[in-house]
């Protein structure tokens, strides 16, 4: 008599970086790593205000 069980074998999963070029990180030093990352920060921030001063204009 068989049963009709599956074996309980879990699929490895690759796991997902939480930031989206966490992946570049690992192909360069980390001084690279932390120079993007304040190059975006010092972007978002000039993109709040412009659409600030866009909005407050209105």
């Amino acid at each position: 008599m068989t049963t009709n069980k599956l074996p309980k074998k879990k699929d490895e999963k690759t796991p997902i970086p939480q930031h989206p070029l966490a992946k570049l990180a690992g192909k360069f030093e980390g001084e690279f790593w932390e120079d993007t990352i304040l190059e975006i920060q010092k972007f978002r921030e000039l993109e709040k205000q412009d659409i600030n001063n866009i909005l407050d204009s209105k």
